[in-house]
C-alpha cells in the first residue's frame, strides 16, 4: 500500500522497520486506516450513524479551529465549505436528538478522539522535525572527511 510498510492479512498497515501502527521514528500513523480495516473485517463493532455524525461534527470543528490558526489563512471559499460541513453534521445530530437519541455522549467521545489524533499527529511532526534538524546539523557542522572518524 505505502512504501516502507507492511500489511497484515486483514489489511492493517504498520511501519516495516518497527512493526508499529503509529511510529514516531518513521513518522507514520495508520490508526484511522487500521480501525476501518478492523471494522470491515468484523473485528470491531461498526460505528452507529450517531457516532459517524458526531465524528463528522468533531472533524469539521477541528478543521475550522485549525484554519483559524493558519497563516496565511485559507480562502473564504474553503472556510465556507467547512462551515457548511459543520452545519450538515450539526443538523444530522439535531435530527437524531429530535427522535430521542442521546447525542451528547457521542459528540464528547468524537471530540476527545479528534484531540487524541491531533496529539498523535503533533508528536509525529515533532519527531520528524527533530530528525530533520539532526540531519541538517550533522551535515553542516561536521566536515565530510571527519564524519567517518567520529563515534
Amino acid at each position: 500500500m505505502f512504501p516502507d510498510t507492511i500489511t497484515d492479512e486483514i489489511g492493517r498497515c504498520f511501519c516495516k522497520d518497527h512493526l508499529r501502527e503509529t511510529c514516531h521514528e518513521c513518522c507514520m500513523s495508520f490508526d484511522i486506516l487500521n480501525r476501518e480495516a478492523e471494522e470491515d473485517a468484523g473485528l470491531v463493532k461498526r460505528k452507529t450513524e450517531v457516532e459517524r455524525a458526531a465524528e463528522d461534527y468533531a472533524i469539521a470543528l477541528h478543521a475550522l479551529q485549525g484554519m483559524e490558526r493558519m497563516y496565511p489563512r485559507p480562502s473564504p471559499e474553503v472556510f465556507a465549505e467547512n462551515r457548511q460541513f459543520l452545519r450538515e453534521a450539526e443538523e444530522k445530530l439535531r435530527l437524531f436528538s429530535k427522535v430521542g437519541t442521546h447525542v451528547e455522549a457521542a459528540k464528547r467521545a468524537a471530540i476527545q478522539e479528534q484531540r487524541s489524533q491531533d496529539m498523535q499527529q503533533r508528536a509525529i511532526l515533532q519527531a520528524w522535525k527533530k530528525s530533520i534538524r539532526e540531519k541538517i546539523l550533522w551535515s553542516t557542522v561536521v566536515p565530510k572527511h571527519r564524519k567517518s572518524t567520529i563515534k
